[in-house]
């Protein structure tokens, strides 16, 4: 929990808040992004003033990614399953207006929910039911996130979820991690690849940022291979970065089942 509540705070920190009071910066987040990479958590899920990332299982429609049109994604924490309207009703998939074809069929991990309607209903999180039950996962409020009774009959939490309030405006700040090693063999299971899409920007003054032009796309590979592919700006005033990360998942690894 410690590292989440580390890693939360990092987060904090990159969004348009922190750039009330001092300088815009080129690309912000993309090295918080290069270094969760590296860690044993994988960010599914993180929302707060200026940032949003989301981690989904992608699957690939040729050989390679269509880097292009991985970029163009555009969809929230809400998206969620629905039953379409109209005489031939059916299942609607929440990626299925996601504005590119490549991660129309993605699963997501996690899914952001409130009480439509409620004024007073707090926004709250679920993870993908399929995924609890395959792995054994159940909540616990104590533990702050979702977990199993390992081997040696401990308390092994996978997924942890964090959350604070912004300095700036006092809304909710959420974090959702979740072990790499558990998202490795889901996507190993699911045939798939880990796809986290990712969107910050720093705003030092408000409410009409001045955001350059430049929208050339870049890409950094790490040394195990991950792709992080985005497009940055920078301008007088706020400065953007939007992209998605591939993760090189360790496709040897087994989920230890007990």
């Amino acid at each position: 929990m410690n590292e989440v509540k580390r890693m939360l705070n990092e987060m904090q920190t990159l969004g348009s808040h922190a750039a009330a009071e001092v300088d815009v910066i080129d690309e912000p987040g993309l090295d918080w992004l290069l270094k969760v990479e590296k860690g044993k958590e994988v960010v599914i899920c993180g929302l707060g003033e200026g940032v949003f990332a989301q981690t989904l299982i992608g699957y690939k429609k040729g050989k390679d990614w269509n880097t292009e049109k991985l970029l163009n994604w555009n969809f929230g924490a809400c998206a969620e399953w629905k039953i379409r309207d109209g005489s031939e009703q059916g299942w609607r998939h929440p990626m299925e207006a996601c504005c590119t074809e490549e991660l129309e069929d993605a699963d997501k991990l996690v899914y952001m929910w409130n009480i439509e309607g409620m004024l007073d209903s707090d926004v709250y999180f679920e993870i993908d039911q399929r995924m609890s039950q395959a792995l054994g996962l159940h909540w616990r409020k104590e533990m702050h996130g979702w977990g199993r009774v390992n081997s040696q009959g401990d308390w092994e939490t996978i997924v942890t979820w964090c959350m604070d309030k912004e300095p700036n405006d006092g809304r909710d700040c959420h974090l959702i991690t979740m072990k790499r090693a558990a998202v490795d063999a889901v996507a190993n299971s699911l045939g798939g690849q880990v796809i986290t899409v990712f969107d910050v920007i720093r705003m030092k003054t408000r409410p009409s940022p001045d955001i350059g032009d430049e929208n050339t796309t870049k890409e950094k590979i790490s040394q195990t291979g991950t792709r992080t592919i985005y497009r940055s700006s920078k301008g007088a005033t706020a400065t953007y970065i939007r992209g998605v990360q591939i993760l090189c998942q360790n496709v040897n690894l087994r989920w230890d089942i007990h």
